[in-house]
């Protein structure tokens, strides 16, 4: 059991450079303010003794509002006796824990102040990530690690759910300008985070292909001339961006495709009529799709196809395969 005593201690005698334990950076301090002075009631913090003053446990929202409002001292519980410094630890995160779930970026801070406080991946895994209510998942310590470097703005789009864990555990691993060049880019066409990843690879690609920088290659004037449109919406100009980082990204299936469609454009095939290459033209086979009512309906088909047949469409289009 722990050895405590209730005191009101001299905010002075804290050591407000020791942020070992700090875990409250997203803590309104202006709304903990207002509370403090609208009741009067500020909860005691927890501080251990050091030899260059009292380190804070939890509570370094609540000294911030304090000093803010004028206050020289604060309610504190106070630890007799040394904690080692995952227990400590421990208890700065069940305080953080009883205000709120955590956000990913936040995660990612915890795990790397405990790694800065010598607690290796498997002690995270096993006793910490449960903690948080991740249980004891490998992949979440790999997915979260590295969050805390992302700028504001990709945060706050993580945190919004404006952007995929999975991407911004992978553009976290890209330099900060090509973060900055790719946040721009996906804001102004307005690309969802279902489709973020795929823009992504492709223009990650395109940039290796063509040995160019990922932040030079986004202002190419053939993207800019399509992001600078004004008579497109964003989804239009999303989509035929998409377009160019194909033809770019798959050179050979994109003039294939375009000449697939050269040959069913100019036979004008009718709906309920549908015939489909093969994924990415990797194989040499043909899928057609009827769609009818009867037996009329199938004959017509039938005799369309033969005639596609002796006009030699058919052939033209086998020989795209």
């Amino acid at each position: 059991m722990l050895k405590t005593k209730l005191m009101d201690l001299n905010i002075n005698g804290i050591n407000k450079k020791d942020e070992t334990y700090n875990l409250e950076q997203l803590i309104n301090i202006k709304e903990l303010e207002s509370t403090i002075r609208k009741t009067g009631f500020v909860a005691p913090v927890l501080v251990e003794i050091t030899q260059s003053g009292f380190r804070l446990l939890y509570g370094f929202a609540r000294v911030n509002a304090m000093l803010k409002i004028g206050e020289s001292t604060i309610p504190a519980v106070v630890l007799e006796q040394q904690l080692s410094f995952q227990k400590a630890f421990a208890l700065a995160l069940q305080d953080r824990m009883d205000k709120g779930p955590i956000n990913p970026v936040e995660v990612s801070v915890i795990i790397q102040r405990l790694e800065a406080g010598g607690v290796d991946k498997n002690e995270i895994v096993k006793h910490f990530l449960p903690e948080m209510g991740y249980g004891r998942n490998p992949k979440v310590y790999e997915l979260h690690k590295d969050l805390f470097k992302l700028e504001e703005p990709w945060r706050q789009m993580l945190n919004d759910d404006q952007l995929s864990l999975d991407m911004a555990a992978e553009i976290v691993s890209a330099e900060a300008d090509v973060r900055n060049a790719f946040l721009e880019f996906i804001k102004v066409l307005r690309i969802g985070k279902n489709r973020q990843k795929e823009f992504w690879a492709l223009v990650q690609d395109i940039a290796r292909m063509e040995n160019i920088a990922i932040a030079t290659f986004l202002q190419e004037p053939e993207i800019q001339i399509i992001v600078a449109d004004e008579l497109l919406a964003p989804a239009q100009k999303s989509d035929r961006i998409k377009q160019l980082l194909w033809e770019k990204r798959y050179p050979q299936y994109s003039e294939t495709e375009n000449r697939f469609k050269e040959v069913l454009k100019s036979v004008k095939l009718p709906p309920e009529l549908v015939i489909q290459h093969p994924p990415f033209f990797d194989g040499d086979r043909y899928s057609i799709m009827l769609n009818i009512s009867s037996a009329e309906e199938f004959q017509q088909h039938l005799e369309r196809l033969q005639e596609l047949n002796e006009k030699d469409v058919i052939r033209k289009l086998i020989d795209l395969v």
